[in-house]
């Protein structure tokens, strides 16, 4: 990836040593009810998140019509080439931006990235399918949330891969469901096949067939046969499947900043030249006004929320708004975005580091727009924002 130039763009390459990092959904898990296959036209293409040995990260983009895109077959979980056409397309569902009189800012909304590829075949995706067969490892991954493992006094859970690592929300004036302080979340991981018509280009195919293809370490497929899955053939999955997580609770009116996810994990015995963090957020409801829009990720070795000084910025990001079928804006995305962050390697040998995800600021929606002036993020719970999957990786 490091190699790319502007003279690659529109020729076919091979690109070495990459992997699909968000182990768990389709090529596009998204609503396929907004998607160009079932006639929709509001979606015609998804980015996938891919990095590299050399820790760089970009995407793959699908076009949603593409057949092979969401036909049952899980994402391969290990490393190897990837071919196809380098592009630069810009993709406003993942990055919009507004300029300062609330209009579109032309040159950088939808700028996910300098280069991003297509692929022309399946055969494109020469990636090991066994996660052993991969330059990375994994200090900690969470691909859904384990309900027998919560902690009801902190509202925490654990990590589904990896051991010791915990995943919270600072909010801490109630619990909401299973004792976690937020809810399971709808998401879209569904394998598929997926579409509810006969004559449309992927068929009628409702129920759940293949799952979500999150195969654990002892080769359990995570909820394969969960029922409320897929009932219209768009691939949806209801939050009782505890798939992702959200919380409503954003911003924490008292100490003038964001409630935040928090995650602990330890990195005492692990040597790497490359440490990296990887999530996929969205902001759930898209025409709810007052959701966070602009987010940071910092780290710390204590954990301690109300000491500002422990904490050392990592990087700025910003979480999209899903959906919404009677007011689609260009902004929202009918599904979840991942990131790929590299992360200091100070942090390397140490018992205890902390990741804290929070709003940056107060800035949010009006529920029609971006961004704008007037609004900020509620302080009355109904701010909701979801995350699907995170992960610390490093170079094995």
């Amino acid at each position: 990836m490091r190699d790319l130039t502007d003279e690659d763009i529109y020729t076919y390459v091979t690109l070495k040593d990459c992997e699909l990092p968000v182990r768990k959904g389709s090529l596009t898990p998204i609503n396929e009810g907004y998607a160009n296959a079932g006639g929709a036209h509001r979606c015609a293409k998804y980015a996938t998140l891919m990095r590299d040995i050399n820790g760089n990260s970009m995407y793959i983009y699908t076009n949603t019509t593409c057949l092979y895109r969401r036909d049952g077959t899980r994402l391969p979980y290990g490393s190897g080439n990837m071919s196809g056409v380098i592009v630069h397309e810009l993709f406003t569902r993942f990055e919009y931006l507004e300029a300062a009189n609330g209009l579109i800012d032309e040159e950088k909304a939808g700028d996910i990235g300098r280069y991003q590829i297509r692929h022309m075949s399946r055969s494109d995706f020469k990636m090991a399918d066994d996660f052993k067969n991969s330059f990375s490892g994994l200090i900690t991954e969470f691909r859904y949330i384990n309900t027998n493992g919560i902690i009801k006094e902190d509202g925490s859970f654990p990590s589904t891969y990896g051991d010791g690592g915990r995943f919270r929300h600072t909010y801490t004036k109630h619990q909401i469901g299973n004792g976690l302080r937020g809810n399971g979340s709808g998401d879209y991981t569904y394998l598929g096949p997926v579409g509810n018509s006969a004559t449309g280009p992927f068929g009628d195919n409702r129920g759940n067939v293949n799952g979500f293809g999150i195969i654990l370490e002892d080769g359990t497929d995570y909820q394969k046969n969960y029922q409320d899955t897929n009932t219209d053939g768009k691939g949806n999955t209801g939050g009782n499947a505890w798939l992702a997580w959200a919380n409503p609770y954003w911003w924490d009116e008292e100490n003038n900043r964001g409630y935040a996810w928090i995650v602990n994990f330890s990195t005492k015995n692990i040597t790497t030249n490359h440490l990296s963090m990887q999530l996929s957020v969205s902001n759930n409801a898209g025409n709810q006004v007052s959701k966070p829009r602009f987010w940071k990720a910092e780290w710390s070795l204590t954990g301690d929320m109300d000491n500002e000084a422990d904490w050392h910025y990592i990087t700025s990001y910003t979480v999209p708004d899903m959906v919404v079928w009677a007011n689609t804006l260009l902004s929202q995305c009918p599904g979840y975005k991942a990131i790929d962050v590299e992360l200091p390697l100070t942090l390397l040998g140490k018992e205890n580091v902390y990741i804290r995800l929070m709003p940056e600021n107060n800035k949010a929606s009006n529920g029609a727009s971006w961004v704008d002036k007037g609004a900020t993020i509620s302080v009355k719970g109904d701010a909701t924002s979801a995350m699907n999957y995170f992960a610390i990786r490093y170079n094995k």
